[in-house]
């Protein structure tokens, strides 16, 4: 067996959750932090790749509204200290019927926090934005701090900045064991394993691996809640009228209607806007198809086009599967265990954690280095304690 490596703290995965964390760790523990990740650096098989992910202030839940302000300070603060554009501002849209649950929980968290924004009409909203046509009864709130962040170039940039902190960042890295065991001080440490292997021995352990989180951390008994990883499909959809669909023309969107569906303007791709819903098909992160499910998506995606976007071509021009891991209530999940106190888990992120992966990453570093962090929702809303 290979001679372990002793780490202060130690972060099992690399997306943006598990870079976030090392990035903060390696602020105040330098060299002694460790970041591992079991495929490539900056691979496309987990949540945290692409080219866009959408960033708002409006979220149907009052706690998840709380934290975005911090986590735009943090993006803020990581595009000054990386010398580099990660955020891209389009104003975002909220749609749905007037007397929608959904539209009306948003409105009332934009006024408890005192965020501005406006009320549109459908009328308005075609004068705002020409490409968008609303069916009588429903309105538009729209917020002109929403934009895109670039997944991508955001991890790439928080595990650059680690590194240059002194944190040591291996990939292709797969772990096969996380085993608690006491050191010569008597106190709890974790011994990981990986698949060619190497042992590394951390005093904190971080586990952020995403839809192979339960393949991990399922032996410990404080796991008693489901992860359900899902495969869902993006689209992009070519437009026959660029300039209406293009930043500054074109806010990001979200319909508040069944199912669910977003969109963004042309950014990543020329004269494709990226529109899809949140459906996807159960699967093992391990043996996914990585095949597009169109059909689904092409009905009830083109028919949200067909209601409320004017010239769109009807079918997908380029598709692409990505994988959600969906906890039980659709929140996130981030915590000590119980019995292990030195062991942090952040997972579940269920398809609209990345905007806020600064702050998780702060959060999962606070819980290692400190024992506890600011945030009093996180612990009453995202604990391992609503699953006992």
């Amino acid at each position: 067996m290979a001679e372990s490596q002793n780490f202060e703290a130690i972060v099992i995965g690399a997306g943006v959750m598990g870079s976030s964390a090392a990035y903060f760790l390696s602020k105040t523990l330098g060299k002694n932090v460790l970041l591992l990740e079991q495929f490539d650096r900056l691979h496309r098989r987990g949540s945290s790749h692409g080219e866009s992910r959408m960033i708002r202030m409006t979220y149907v839940e009052d706690f998840n509204t709380s934290l975005m302000f911090d986590a735009y300070k943090f993006w803020d603060e990581i595009e000054a200290e990386a010398k580099t554009k990660l955020f891209t501002k389009t104003g975002g849209l909220s749609i749905g019927q007037e007397d929608n649950e959904n539209i009306q929980s948003v409105k009332q968290n934009l006024d408890k926090f005192n965020i501005e924004y406006e009320i549109l009409t459908p009328k308005t909203v075609t004068k705002k934005f020409p490409a968008i046509t609303l069916p009588d009864g429903y309105i538009g709130i729209y917020d002109a701090k929403s934009g895109m962040l670039n997944p991508t170039k955001s991890v790439s940039t928080l595990q650059t900045l680690a590194l240059q902190n002194g944190c040591t960042f291996l990939d292709n890295m797969p772990v096969t064991s996380i085993i608690p065991k006491l050191d010569d001080n008597g106190t709890e440490v974790f011994q990981i394993t990986t698949k060619n292997g190497q042992n590394f021995t951390g005093k904190k352990c971080i586990v952020t691996s995403g839809a192979w989180t339960k393949k991990l951390i399922g032996k410990f008994d404080d796991i008693r809640f489901q992860l359900r990883p899902i495969q869902t499909t993006i689209a992009y959809w070519n437009v026959s009228t660029p300039e209406l669909y293009s930043v500054g023309n074109f806010p990001i969107f979200m319909y508040y209607g069944d199912p669910m569906i977003y969109g963004c303007p042309s950014l990543e791709y020329p004269n494709l806007i990226k529109c899809a819903g949140d459906e996807g098909v159960a699967c093992d992160p391990d043996s996914r198809d990585f095949a597009p499910e169109t059909q689904g998506l092409t009905g009830y995606v083109n028919s949200f086009i067909k209601t409320f976007l004017t010239g769109i071509a009807e079918k997908p021009t380029l598709t692409e599967s990505c994988i959600y891991t969906l906890s039980p209530d659709r929140q996130f999940i981030i915590d000590t265990l119980p019995s292990h106190p030195n062991l942090i888990i952040g997972c579940g992120f269920s398809g609209h954690g990345f905007k806020l992966g600064p702050l998780v990453g702060k959060i999962l570093s606070d819980l290692a280095t400190v024992g506890k962090h600011p945030y009093p929702h996180v612990h009453q809303h995202f604990s391992l304690q609503r699953f006992q």
